[in-house]
């Protein structure tokens, strides 16, 4: 009975927040389609919600992010629906307001690759705005009905251009100091750089697990990612090693399983992989160097045996 009466106070609780959440986005998409000249006070304050989850914007002061506000335009596109393509001119900065949209980037045959996802709270098109004659660099399509908050060039420019302009100098410059991109062409960097995405995972949070598709590559910023795996012995362990990975290192896509690089080949055997994130780093094990601590083998089904390995 407490275990019914938890799960119905859980799904009550989930009811509410969903209701909630709607009608945020349906107060929010009121306040866009007022004209600027007749948004209250209130509408305005609930546009900076959203806006202050845009990294730069946030770093502004609240009186220019109220202005920004006021100033804000709304649309809409359809799932399938091409925003823009790679080379166009630009005429607008977009926050996703709702749904999500899929970054595609040519490559110089002209085919296009999927390089990222953006979901409620990122945003896009600031390149083309940065400087007059800038283009387009990549193809943003909805993945499905989107909702967006809209800046024009100019309003753009008076506002935010610096901010911006200072948010992907830092992105290039991160790159840049990774291996892989340091002697990458300065175009495609900037494109990288472009959908180049912030996350934050606090300590032990899971980022993904073995056999899940990963979408994406992660750079890590600060802190450290640690690398398990579930193996059925110890010996195995042994052989694959344990890897810790720290700032400027990389994991994830790699045929579209959760991956980490430089690391030893998968040895046989594999049940389950994770990352969890770890604040602070240590150097990669070699493969063929034992775990610091190794806890005790705990059964799997089919009498397999789980060894898990944590660094101190």
């Amino acid at each position: 009975r407490k275990a019914a009466r938890m799960v119905g106070r859980t799904a009550a609780g989930l009811e509410v927040w969903q209701k909630n959440a709607q009608e945020r986005l349906r107060l929010r998409r009121e306040a866009l389609l007022k004209p600027p000249a007749r948004r209250t006070e209130a509408d305005v304050a609930l546009l900076e919600t959203v806006l202050s989850r845009v990294k730069f914007v946030r770093e502004l002061t609240m009186k220019t992010r109220m202005d920004l506000c006021k100033l804000t335009g709304y649309a809409r596109h359809g799932a399938g629906e091409t925003l823009f393509r790679q080379g166009d001119p630009g005429e607008f900065f977009y926050v996703v307001l709702s749904g999500s949209v899929d970054v595609f980037s040519r490559d110089p045959g002209g085919r296009e690759h999927l390089v990222a996802t953006l979901f409620n709270g990122d945003s896009f098109g600031e390149l083309a705005l940065m400087h007059e004659g800038n283009t387009r660099g990549a193809t943003i399509v909805a993945k499905e009905d989107c909702e967006f908050l809209t800046l024009g060039r100019e309003d753009y420019g008076a506002i935010l251009r610096t901010q911006s302009e200072k948010s992907i100098s830092e992105k290039v410059a991160y790159l840049r100091s990774t291996p892989m991109f340091r002697h990458v062409e300065h175009d495609t960097v900037q494109s990288m750089a472009y959908v180049l995405a912030a996350r934050t995972y606090p300590r032990n949070a899971l980022v993904f697990k073995q056999g899940e598709e990963v979408e994406d590559v992660y750079f890590i910023a600060e802190g450290a990612a640690r690398l398990v795996r579930e193996v059925e012995d110890r010996e195995t362990l042994r052989r694959a090693g344990v890897t810790r990975r720290g700032p400027g290192c990389l994991f994830g896509k790699t045929r579209g399983r959760g991956h980490s690089w430089d690391e030893p080949p998968t040895p046989p055997g594999l049940a389950n992989e994770w990352l969890d994130a770890n604040e602070e780093g240590e150097d990669r094990f070699a493969p063929d160097a034992a775990p610091e601590s190794i806890d005790d083998a705990t059964p799997l089904p089919g009498g397999s045996r789980r060894t898990s390995a944590t660094v101190g």
